[in-house]
């Protein structure tokens, strides 16, 4: 877990850096925006990186 939450954390940070401050309307667009857009997003890559992980710790005896 501890994993998780340092990456997460990251994420989290990254997320809230981008967030505009311009306006609460802008802030409430650019968040629920990400949550159904970038949500899924984030759970297709880290899918893709498992593949790779994968690939590279069981391939690497074939």
């Amino acid at each position: 877990m501890d994993s998780y939450v340092t990456h997460l954390a990251a994420i989290g940070e990254a997320e809230l850096a981008a967030t505009p401050e311009t306006s609460m309307d802008d802030a409430v667009r650019y968040v629920v925006l990400g949550t159904a857009l970038v949500e899924p997003l984030i759970l297709a890559l880290r899918r893709v990186a498992e593949q790779v992980a994968a690939s590279r710790r069981f391939s690497a005896g074939a």
